[in-house]
């Protein structure tokens, strides 16, 4: 519900856009309404533009996210769209503890279920907390994953570490590079918070102004 006011009679109007139980957007007001009012707006099409922008965010802004970045992302601002690849999307995927390295295959604890006709990337982390990869695997067993570059791997006892290095297998297919729409940023010495919407054309789609 989106109050202006009409110029013709100088009183209070309103615009009503609701979700309609196949989620087709209609011109009647909802039950339990979210309502807006357009201090001095004296335009019907400018409330009109609102409304369908709100109700646009109720049907298909469905997601956020936070993440925190190194200061190379310094240069975002609010309203910027990005690209931000989501990794825990999609079908099957492992993730645990790696307990041993050798080389460039690691043990893990958990049970691997990896399908010989797919491809699969693997994430891990380093003594940092930083996250390595993606990289692909390129054979895997029960227990045990192969991979270019193990490296930064550590395991349980390292540096009196009290766990091993965390890692995360995904589908090459199921790794999806999502628009986002930046809606806060906050610097903390070398890092960056940011927080994100996902970003939809349907969203806007009625924007005139």
């Amino acid at each position: 519900q989106v109050e202006y006011v009409n110029r013709e009679i100088n009183k209070k109007a309103y615009i009503y856009r609701s979700i309609d139980s196949s989620g087709n957007i209609v011109n009647v007001s909802g039950s339990n309404p979210k309502t807006i009012t357009l201090a001095g707006c004296q335009d019907e099409s400018n409330a009109t533009n609102r409304a369908e922008l709100e109700i646009r965010r109720m049907l298909y802004q469905r997601w956020s996210l936070s993440d925190t970045f190194m200061n190379s992302q310094m240069f975002l601002g609010k309203g910027d769209v990005v690209l931000y690849n989501e990794v825990y999307e999609g079908g099957n995927a492992w993730g645990g503890e790696i307990q041993a390295v050798n080389g460039g295959t690691a043990t893990v604890r958990e049970k691997l279920e990896l399908d010989t006709g797919k491809s699969y990337y693997v994430y891990y982390t380093n003594m940092l907390g930083d996250v390595i990869g993606a990289q692909p695997i390129t054979s895997s067993t029960a227990n045990t994953f192969t991979c270019a570059d193990l490296s930064e791997a550590y395991v349980r006892g390292d540096d009196y570490s009290q766990i091993g290095s965390r890692y995360y297998i995904t589908e090459v297919n199921d790794s999806i590079n999502r628009q986002w729409r930046v809606v806060n940023r906050e610097s903390s010495g070398y890092n960056v918070q940011v927080d994100l919407v996902n970003y939809d054309e349907r969203i806007y789609e009625y924007d005139t102004i």
